[in-house]
Parts: structure tokens; C-alpha cells; sequence
């Protein structure tokens, strides 16, 4: 089957992961270790240790274990999903075979958000922990 026909029937690809919400009984403050700041970028740790950013990380495993509110520390999983619509400026990219950064380009003007940039947005906010992302998610 020729590409240009599969691509003329893709509308779209969605991808999700489940992410583990952080308690808010058990949780506490966290500051980045050496370890965490190896797998991210100088801008994300700037993102992550900005003034703005609050985050946390499942409290101590007494804490856990006594809290009735949670299991594990999480208290429920939440959809953190990325999805490409295909329009026809995508279509004509991958049909003329343009590289990888001219295809992201294209998606970042239309407002496209990985799973990564995603999971750390609720990193930053506290609602889970870099190493819940990191297992889950992953980066890419």
C-alpha cells in the first residue's frame, strides 16, 4: 500500500500512560537530587527549581504504610495522553520526507505537548514525582 494512502486515512495517533497522583495526607516537599538532575536538561531543571514549582514526593514508607487514604503513596492514576491530529501541512512533511526536527516544528506551532513535557508540567505543580514520570513516561 502505497504511503501516500495510508497517510490520507490516518486522522490521528494518541498515546497515553497512566500516572500515579501523589497523596496529599502522605506526600511531602522534595527537592531535586544529583541523580534526578542527570536525566533532565538544564532547562528543565531551571523549570523544576523555578519559585514557582512545588514539588513532591511520596512521604516516608511509614508514612505510606500508616496512611489510610492512599496506596503506596499514590491515590489514584490519572491519563497523561499526547495525540498528533494530521492535517495537510503534517501530510505533506511526511510525504516529502522532511527530517524529524522539521516535523516536531510543525507540531510545536499547532501546540503539540509530549507525555514528557506533560508529566513534568505535574511534577512542577506537585501532583506527582519526577520518578513516577521517569518510570512511566519515560524520556524520549
Amino acid at each position: 500500500v502505497p504511503r501516500s494512502s495510508l497517510l490520507r486515512e490516518l486522522n490521528m495517533i494518541i498515546s497515553q500512560r497512566l500516572v500515579g497522583v501523589l497523596c496529599p495526607h502522605c506526600s511531602e516537599e522534595h527537592t531535586l537530587s544529583s541523580l534526578e538532575q542527570m536525566v533532565l536538561s538544564e532547562e528543565e531543571i531551571k523549570y523544576l527549581t523555578s519559585p514557582r514549582a512545588h514539588l513532591r514526593s511520596r512521604g516516608n514508607a511509614e508514612a505510606v504504610k500508616k496512611c489510610p487514604h492512599c496506596q503506596n503513596g499514590y491515590e489514584r492514576r490519572v491519563a497523561v495522553a499526547e495525540y498528533v491530529v494530521f492535517d495537510m501541512a503534517l501530510r505533506d512533511a511526511l510525504l516529502n520526507n522532511v527530517n524529524f526536527s522539521t516535523i516536531y516544528s510543525i507540531l510545536h506551532k499547532k501546540g503539540f505537548r509530549s507525555m514528557w513535557q506533560k508529566g513534568l508540567y505535574m511534577v512542577a505543580c506537585g501532583e506527582t514525582d519526577l520518578m513516577e514520570v521517569i518510570h512511566v513516561i519515560g524520556k524520549s
